[in-house]
């Protein structure tokens, strides 16, 4: 588990250097149309639209994952409390 943590913070830590090296100027990045300025760095970082597609859903999926996996431990939380209660 610690060495799942050290991969996922080493992984992390790369993206993030990365992320910060392609931003470019922060002022071009804020002022964008669309009102998303993550989604313009995403473009510019990848010059690609269908790239950029891509990276958004794969991101959408994972944060709606995440959401579902939180509401399920939330739900069996409460039942398990409420079930408790009764016995």
């Amino acid at each position: 588990m610690v060495a799942g943590c050290a991969i996922n913070y080493v992984v992390g830590l790369i993206a993030l250097i990365t992320f910060i090296f392609n931003v470019g100027p922060i002022d071009d990045s804020l002022m964008v149309y669309g009102g998303q300025p993550w989604v313009a760095v995403m473009y510019r970082i990848t010059g690609s639209k269908a790239a950029t597609i891509v990276l958004l859903v794969l991101m959408s999926i994972c944060v709606r994952m995440t959401a579902r996996t939180t509401i399920q431990n939330t739900e069996s939380t409460q039942s398990y409390s409420g079930c408790k209660s009764i016995a």
